[in-house]
């Protein structure tokens, strides 16, 4: 009987951690140019966390397209998907995951939120 496929394994397979070390750094640049930007151009504090709110939505994204996606030499191309059972219980749980509420209060969403109010 074969070992089941873990879901830590399953994403470094599909390189999700890596798009996720990249957009990570690319989120905090975004953050490092447009926060003294928004003060250099008199822009209010509003804009700053309607960035953030976008660097949070497009967090899913990013998820959802490393792991059906992946970089080979330049081309971009679908990843094998597995078979079976165990693949189907494996897309079910991360679709769940990625779409889990989080508590109330305790989101970058919901943080930004109220102080777009």
């Amino acid at each position: 009987m074969k070992n089941p496929v873990s879901l830590v394994a399953e994403l470094q397979r599909r390189r999700v951690f890596r798009a996720l070390i990249g957009y990570g750094i690319a989120a905090f640049a975004v953050l490092q140019i447009i926060e003294p930007l928004m003060h250099g151009l008199h822009w209010s504090d509003a804009v700053l966390s309607y960035v953030i709110v976008a660097l949070a939505a497009g967090f899913p994204v990013v998820v959802a397209l490393a792991w059906i996606f992946d970089v080979k030499a330049g081309r971009i191309e679908r990843t094998d998907p597995i078979t079976g059972p165990r693949g189907t219980r494996l897309v079910l749980l991360v679709l769940a995951l990625e779409s889990w509420p989080p508590r109330p209060g305790s989101s970058t969403i919901s943080c930004c939120a109220r102080g777009l109010r």
